[in-house]
């Protein structure tokens, strides 16, 4: 599964390996399920691009070359995301359109127990919904979909949003208006801060849980500590997040991500990885290029968003949805050697009349490079980032 290409999900399929039991015989090399609304073009090698031709209730195409992309542009997004890979690693893909969303019921409610003085007293989350209480109101009203919801909420005891306390009801069924008083006094526990060993210099730390449904941001500090809930809110499905965030330059940052299930998991100390290397865009070429990083790169995603390389750093889900997105595989660039790649242009996507006006990239533009390391629980993202006007 590729992180981040929302809302349509792309699943790219490994080849066998040597001891799985022998497939059928395969229509074409590559095979491809996607929605009527996305075209499907491809390349063989460093050949030009191309529709990719249905097979029955398919697409597929046959491949000469060691290497091969393919790319799925939807006009309905706005986007273009691409895949550069060999098959010896990724030749089945299917593209899953959203689920229609169920009917939403009313959700409403009290907090109390928090610092009414504060803009932000507590956050409430439930389901993928969110509402503010404190100074303004304690009331809350969300309108949720039905189902079963976790639901979470933080409490702050300062103006820097970070989490002093989490209350959380598991598995809240919404099938009709509900209406919830929540005591944070009664319900919150406390969270507590755990030192770590680790950089400071241009670095933050920010903590987040995956509780259910719902992804709780607790805070970023500047002071080598993450924020921890109280074990009590710790489940066997539950996922802690400790990110390290370096910038040591205006045009590269450094993000590390820590994963795990339990406090015990958490680490004690973080070495930065290296920052050596660089990438550029030349927006007359079209063209990205990169240096080799320290650290192997085990893959790498160039990505062209609207938004500001500020907003990408901090909040990168809120304002950097990603229009261009590339990916290469370890064997695609093994395969060619290459510290470069070039944009699929307009002229590309009109020859094989791909184009569509709403995938123009608005300004401002920022494209970036990320080489990603994957070992354990742990990511290592080197990104470089180069902003057009």
């Amino acid at each position: 599964m590729l992180r981040g290409w929302l809302p349509l999900l792309l699943i790219g399929c490994s080849a066998s390996k040597p001891n799985d039991p022998p497939e059928p015989p395969r229509e074409r090399d590559v095979l491809i399920e996607a929605p009527d609304n996305v075209v499907v073009i491809f390349r063989d090698g460093d050949g030009d691009w191309q529709l990719a031709p249905h097979i029955d209730n398919r697409l597929g195409f046959d491949i000469e070359s060691e290497f091969y992309a393919v790319a799925f542009v939807d006009a309905s997004r706005g986007t273009v995301d691409a895949v550069y890979a060999t098959l010896d690693e990724e030749r089945d893909f299917k593209i899953v359109a959203p689920a229609a969303q169920p009917p939403t019921q009313p959700v409403t409610g009290l907090v109390t127990g928090i610092d009414t003085q504060l803009t932000f007293g507590a956050i409430v989350n439930v389901g993928r919904r969110r509402a503010i209480v404190g100074l303004d109101t304690q009331m809350f009203a969300l309108d949720v979909p039905e189902g079963p919801h976790t639901v979470g909420v933080i409490k702050y005891n300062n103006s820097f949003l970070l989490a002093s306390a989490l209350a959380v009801r598991r598995d809240v069924l919404i099938a009709a208006p509900l209406d919830l008083a929540i005591d944070l006094d009664a319900e919150g526990l406390p969270t507590t801060k755990t030192s770590i060993d680790g950089p400071t210099a241009t670095c933050s730390y920010t903590s987040t849980i995956q509780v259910g449904d719902i992804s709780l941001g607790l805070g970023t500090t500047t002071d080598t500590k993450a924020i921890v809930p109280d074990p009590e809110h710790w489940k066997a499905q539950d996922l802690f997040t400790l990110e390290l965030r370096c910038r040591p330059r205006n045009d590269a940052y450094l993000i590390q991500t820590y994963q795990v299930g339990s406090p015990s998991e958490l680490p004690q100390r973080i070495d930065a990885g290296s920052t050596a290397g660089s990438a550029t865009f030349d927006p007359a070429e079209q063209r990205f290029t990169w240096s080799a990083f320290d650290a192997p790169v085990v893959r790498g995603i160039v990505a062209g968003a609207p938004c500001r390389s500020d907003d990408l750093v901090g909040f990168p889900d809120q304002a950097c949805a990603q229009q261009w997105r590339a990916r290469m595989t370890a064997g695609w660039t093994a395969s060619t050697g290459l510290e470069e790649l070039a944009v699929i242009t307009r002229a590309e996507l009109e020859g094989v009349g791909a184009w569509d006006d709403a995938l123009v990239l608005p300004a401002p533009l920022t494209w970036t490079f990320e080489g990603r390391v994957e070992s354990a629980n742990t990511v290592l993202r080197n990104i470089r980032a180069d902003v057009l006007p």
